[in-house]
């Protein structure tokens, strides 16, 4: 009686170590997940910025290529005359 008493203590002792050890892996296991979202997203948003700076430098230039053209065109025109 003794022994299936140790036994039972044996059992429950290694039931809840099984039970601490899955804990701490799922734990992890989502840690790693969270972790590797917001990397991803931080990543998405840094590209996002990225394009719309050059989005914007692109549009700059172009006004500043037709600003340019008018100004070289009025000149022709006063040439003309």
């Amino acid at each position: 009686m003794e022994a299936l008493q140790v036994l039972v203590k044996g059992m429950k002792m290694e039931s809840l170590t099984a039970a601490l050890l899955t804990s701490a892996a799922c734990g992890l296991g989502a840690l790693v997940v969270i972790v590797r979202t917001v990397s991803e997203h931080r990543a998405a948003k840094d590209k996002i910025q990225r394009a719309r700076n050059r989005r914007t430098e692109s549009l700059q230039r172009a006004e500043q290529e037709v600003l340019r053209y008018r100004q070289l065109s009025q000149c022709g025109e006063h040439q003309k005359l």
